[in-house]
């Protein structure tokens, strides 16, 4: 498995598993509580979406160029955030590195 596969899904892994051990400490929208607290969460909270927006642009130009479904990752990247854009990187690179088939 190359560096383009197994990188991605360690921070993957990594991520998912914090992620929910949050979301069972604190709920789904736990950040949102916080976001109305704080100034700098709602800041990094707006950082994010306004990366997930250039990185979900970014993802439908390259699955169109690629011929990869992109619409399961768009939608993991509304409800997960970075988990869509790793899933995505993943499956990009499983992609790649698999033998190609002559056709005809």
């Amino acid at each position: 498995m190359s560096k383009r596969v197994v990188l991605p899904s360690l921070a993957l892994i990594v991520f998912v598993a914090w992620s929910m051990w949050l979301v069972a400490d604190d709920s789904y929208l736990g950040f949102l509580r916080l976001a109305w607290r704080e100034p700098w969460a709602a800041q990094m909270l707006t950082d994010l979406v306004v990366a997930c927006f250039l990185v979900s642009s970014w993802m439908i130009r390259d699955a169109r160029a690629r011929r990869l479904p992109v619409a399961p990752y768009l939608i993991a990247t509304l409800c997960l955030g970075s988990v869509g854009p790793l899933a995505y990187l993943i499956h990009r690179g499983v992609r790649d590195g698999a033998p190609t088939r002559a056709v005809g």
